[in-house]
């Protein structure tokens, strides 16, 4: 019910269950103007911008981290073939690897379990058998597999610090849409961290008349993830976890 094409299909039944040809009409209307708003990429790179922090120079970071925490969501295992599908949130691992590269973190922790009904090698896990393949040393590298969401992400990175007697300041990475409730999560359990944003959504602004006027069927979608994370993040305040 939170999806926008879900809205739309339902308008147009209305319109065509309705026996009234000036609210026909209008039902009509009113579904091919939301068609447009959702679809539009220039209106969802606006909406997407307000939410999500500003990006952060990466020249500018300097400070040696504790470790740079990763946040799963970014990837599907397929176990018939052994083969790992890194989705389009993959600049989070990525820049993880970067900054460990760099010395500018000295481990990486990933987080991130299983959060579907169908049992599966948890991400946390795939990721590390991945980083160990690339060749990170196991030394440097901590998971923890139980989180479900990002509040049971912020509580098990704390106490996996905790256990290894890590007291200094980590770099939490995670989607810039995505940062602004890891944050407060983070916040809440008291980790001293930087954040360090990335996979935006919002670029440079456009003005290419495909952009400006042209339905994409990507807006949907980053409507889709736009809406999660706002009734998330409200839903966080509302069960104290922010």
């Amino acid at each position: 019910m939170l999806l926008p094409s879900t809205w739309i299909i339902l308008i147009l039944c209305w319109a065509w269950k309705t026996k009234k040809a000036k609210r026909k009409k209008y039902l009509y209307s009113f579904s091919i103007l939301l068609f447009f708003i959702f679809s539009n990429r220039f209106i969802t790179d606006e909406f997407a911008r307000v939410f999500e922090p500003n990006p952060i120079n990466i020249k500018e970071i300097n400070t040696s981290y504790e470790a740079v925490v990763i946040l799963g969501g970014y990837t599907t295992f397929d176990s018939k073939n052994n083969l790992i599908g890194f989705h389009e949130s993959v600049d989070r691992i990525l820049y993880g690897i970067y900054f460990y590269k760099q010395r500018l973190a000295k481990k990486i922790i990933v987080s991130g379990g299983n959060a579907r009904l169908i049992k599966d090698k948890e991400e946390a896990l795939v990721t590390k058998e991945y980083l160990l393949s690339i060749g990170i040393p196991e030394n440097d590298i901590l998971i923890e597999t139980h989180s479900k969401n990002t509040h049971e992400n912020a509580i098990n990175v704390a106490s996996l610090l905790k256990e290894n007697r890590m007291n200094g300041k980590i770099l939490l990475l995670t989607s810039a849409y995505h940062m602004p409730r890891s944050e407060k999560c983070f916040q809440k359990q008291q980790i001293v961290f930087d954040a360090f944003p990335v996979d935006f959504i919002a670029g440079p602004r456009k003005y290419y008349f495909d952009h400006l006027f042209l339905p994409n069927m990507e807006g949907f979608i980053i409507w889709e993830t736009l809406i999660h994370e706002w009734v998330g993040l409200l839903s966080y305040q509302l069960l104290g976890y922010v």
